[in-house]
């Protein structure tokens, strides 16, 4: 793959928290770059001036317990901060909300669909929506 997106993932919003333990691998197998999550460790709180400075490409926000529609009523938190707009996945219109709590809290088969899921927000010319995946938001 020729484009490998950079990629922030958030598994929390207020304070945000990068993905940590599998995410960062799911991430990279689905063919994009984790800017700030860590492979192993568990995930960590971050300072906002940490995702400005990391300009991702796409920005998915899974929060830990929540589903897709549940984490995108907390969007307005992130659009107030500073350098939102100015954020390369924001002029891109590449924010996706999912469902963190069926897809990517807790290691299982369903890790499966979350790659899928990660493949298709990262690479959307090549890799279609997967069946069993919640819808982006």
């Amino acid at each position: 793959m020729k484009n490998h997106p950079k990629v922030v993932f958030l598994e929390w919003i207020d304070p945000p928290f990068s993905a940590g333990h599998w995410t960062p691998e799911l991430i990279e197998f689905a063919g994009g770059i984790d800017c700030l999550g860590n492979a192993g460790p568990p995930s960590r709180t971050l300072q906002w001036s940490e995702i400005v400075a990391a300009q991702p490409d796409v920005l998915i926000v899974a929060c830990c317990g929540f589903d897709a529609d549940r984490t995108a009523q907390d969007a307005d938190i992130l659009a107030r901060q500073a350098g939102w707009n100015e954020l390369p996945c924001v002029q891109a219109g590449r924010v996706v909300y999912l469902d963190g709590n069926a897809y990517f809290n807790r290691p299982g088969p369903r890790l499966v669909d979350s790659l899928e899921l990660l493949a298709h927000h990262l690479h959307p010319d090549i890799h279609r929506f997967p069946v069993t995946g919640s819808g982006p938001r």
